[in-house]
């Protein structure tokens, strides 16, 4: 699996992102584990490549999503979406491409509950993947 594509699995594409920066972002990840009652362990699976089955990590997933500006009122965010896979392509003509043919598969996806909302678009993200 490439590195683009292990970003694309969970949550929403910043797998990468985080481990690579991870004191940087320790303090998200803290704060998202104690506003959505989580564990460490569900912060693992969602970075394990398996799509969040729980409800705690479904909720950790829609927090560090909204923390990153890939979802926003429930929905993924366009201008979040395009922003990180410009960062982790490093090819804005490629990011682009991507991050259109995405929005335009999963930009309409929502839920009333932030949290289902954020499986369902990690869900949609996850099957189109191969884009990368």
């Amino acid at each position: 699996m490439s590195t683009v594509n292990s970003i694309l699995i969970l949550p929403i594409f910043f797998a990468v992102l985080i481990l690579a920066n991870e004191i940087k972002y320790k303090a998200i990840f803290d704060s998202c584990i104690t506003s959505e009652s989580a564990t460490i362990k569900d912060l693992e699976t969602i970075f394990s490549g398996v799509l969040p089955e729980t409800r705690s990590e479904k909720c950790v997933a829609a927090c560090l999503s909204e923390r990153f500006g890939a979802m926003v009122d429930n929905q993924l965010s366009y201008d979040g979406l395009k922003k990180n896979l410009i960062e982790q392509t490093n090819n804005e003509t490629k990011a682009l491409d991507i991050a259109d043919q995405m929005f335009e598969r999963c930009g309409n996806i929502t839920d009333t509950d932030r949290c289902e909302a954020a499986s369902k678009i990690h869900t949609c993200l996850y099957e189109l993947s191969h884009l990368c």
